[in-house]
C-alpha cells in the first residue's frame, strides 16, 4: 500500500497536526507527506524520519503524478491546497480521502472537494453533519485518538506545582482565545474558592488573549492559586497532575482532543455541551457536561466535585473501547482496503 498524506498545517502545529502524525506513525504503508510551504511541523516530521516534501500547488499535479501513490489522504481543511489536490487526484484516478476535522461550513467549496472525494472521514458527528445530506454515503466517522507515546513521566509534577495532598488541581488544556472559554473557567474558579474549597487551577497553552486572562487573575486576591504554563511536549505530565479537566469552549468543538486525552490518563473532564463533546461525554457517568456559561460550569464542577460515581474508571473505559490507538487504526485501515 502507498499513500500520499497532503496537509497544510497551522504553524504552530494543532491537532490535525497531531493526528497526522499517529497516522504517519502507525499506518503499515509506504508513505510519504506533501506540504505547500515550510513550518514547525517538518521539524516534528525530521524528528520522527517520516518522508516529507515542501510542492507548491505550481508542482503538484507534475509531483502527484511521480510519486503514483494508490491513495491520496487529506489532512487539510477547505484550503486552496487541498481543493488542487482533489482535482489532481480525480484526474490522475487516485481514490482521495478527505479527513474533515472542522465544523465551521465552507458551503460551496464543502460540496466541491466532497464531490472529488472518494471517502470522507469526519471525526465526530458534528462534523459530519456540517455537511449535505448528498454527501453522507460517502462520510465514515471515526473518533480521533491518543498516541501510544501520550504518557506521563516519574517527575512528581504535583510537587513541583506547589499542589498539596489536601488540594485538587483543576486544568484547561488550550489556546487562548476567545472561543475557548478561559474567561469562563476563570470566574467559575473565582466562585468555587468563594464557596470554601480547597482548589489550585492551571492554565496550560499559548496564544492571543493569554495575557488578558492572566491580568484578570492577577487583579484578584487568589491570583497564587493559579499557575499558567506555556504548551509543551511534556503536556500529559501536566494533565496527569491534575485531578479534573475541563474543555470550555463556548462554540462547537469539532471534537475534543484534550478530554479523550485526560480520559486516558484517568481523569474527571468537564466540557460545554457543544459539538463534539456530546459524542465523548455521557453526563454524569464518564464526566459531565454544562451550558457555556459560568453559573452552568461552576454547578458542574460541583457536581464534579461531590460525584461519588466512578467517573475516573468510567472515562478510562470509555477511551479504551471508543477511542484507542487500536481502534482507530483499525477503522482507518478500513477505509483504505475499501478502496484498494
Amino acid at each position: 500500500m502507498k499513500i500520499l498524506y497532503i496537509d497544510s498545517p497551522i504553524d504552530p502545529p494543532g491537532g490535525g497536526q497531531k493526528s497526522l502524525l499517529i497516522l504517519l506513525k502507525n499506518v503499515k504503508a509506504d508513505k510519504k507527506v506533501f506540504l505547500p510551504r515550510y513550518s514547525y511541523f517538518c521539524e516534528i516530521l525530521k524528528k520522527e524520519k517520516i518522508d516529507y516534501e515542501i510542492v507548491p500547488i505550481a508542482r503538484l499535479f507534475k509531483e502527484i503524478k511521480k510519486y503514483d501513490p494508490e491513495i491520496i489522504h487529506c489532512n487539510a481543511a477547505t484550503v486552496k491546497y487541498s481543493f488542487f489536490s482533489a482535482i489532481f487526484a480525480k484526474i490522475l484516478k487516485i481514490p482521495f480521502v478527505w479527513h474533515v476535522r472542522v465544523v465551521e461550513k465552507a458551503f460551496l467549496k464543502d460540496d466541491i472537494v466532497a464531490f472529488l472525494s472518494a471517502k470522507i472521514i469526519a471525526v465526530s458527528a458534528a462534523v459530519k453533519n456540517k455537511f449535505s445530506k448528498i454527501w453522507h454515503k460517502k462520510i465514515s466517522v471515526i473518533f480521533n485518538t491518543v498516541s501510544d507515546d501520550f504518557l506521563p513521566s516519574k517527575i512528581d509534577m504535583r510537587k513541583e506545582l506547589g499542589v498539596s495532598e489536601t488540594e485538587k488541581l483543576i486544568g484547561i488544556f488550550s489556546r487562548f482565545e476567545r472561543c475557548k472559554g478561559h474567561d469562563l473557567f476563570v470566574e467559575s474558579a473565582f466562585a468555587l474558592i468563594a464557596k470554601g474549597y480547597k482548589l489550585k487551577f492551571i492554565l496550560c497553552g499559548n496564544g492571543e488573549k493569554k495575557e488578558k486572562i492572566k491580568r484578570k487573575v492577577y487583579y484578584s486576591s487568589i491570583s497564587s492559586l493559579f499557575i499558567f504554563k506555556n504548551y509543551t511536549d511534556n503536556i500529559a505530565d501536566y494533565m496527569n497532575a491534575c485531578d479534573m479537566v475541563v474543555s470550555a469552549s463556548t462554540i462547537e468543538e469539532a471534537f475534543g482532543r484534550t478530554l479523550i486525552e485526560a480520559m486516558s490518563l484517568g481523569k474527571v473532564v468537564v466540557a460545554t455541551n457543544l459539538g463534539g463533546h456530546r459524542e465523548i461525554i455521557e453526563n454524569g457517568i464518564n464526566g459531565f457536561l454544562c451550558e457555556p456559561n459560568t453559573l452552568s460550569l461552576t454547578e458542574s464542577l460541583l457536581k464534579a466535585l461531590n460525584s461519588d460515581a466512578p467517573i475516573k474508571e468510567n472515562a478510562f473505559n470509555t477511551f479504551k473501547s471508543k477511542f484507542s490507538l487500536d481502534v482507530h487504526i483499525s477503522q482507518i485501515n478500513k477505509i483504505y482496503f475499501q478502496l484498494l
